[in-house]
């Protein structure tokens, strides 16, 4: 889920820039080159954080996983008598 998320989030921030980055170079507020700057930007700054939700979503499932091991190691054993 955190995955489809962050993948999500960087898609919308990705094309929410693009678009109002193209309407300001069609008004000429910025040129081309601050466009494709901000573009990168975005890539800078979103991966991060994406790798921050990836690293959430591992630790979540070690968690887990550790939980499941913790589980039958305290199981006691069962003798046929």
């Amino acid at each position: 889920m955190f995955n489809s998320f962050g993948q999500a989030f960087v898609f919308v921030a990705k094309v929410f820039t693009l678009s109002v980055g193209t309407i300001f170079v069609y008004h000429g507020s910025i040129g081309l080159g601050t466009l494709l700057f901000f573009l990168a930007f975005v890539d800078r700054i979103y991966g991060p954080i994406f790798s921050v939700f990836e690293a959430y979503q591992n630790m979540m499932i070690n968690i887990a996983k550790y939980e499941k091991i913790e589980a039958i190691f305290a199981m006691s054993d069962e003798k046929d008598t």
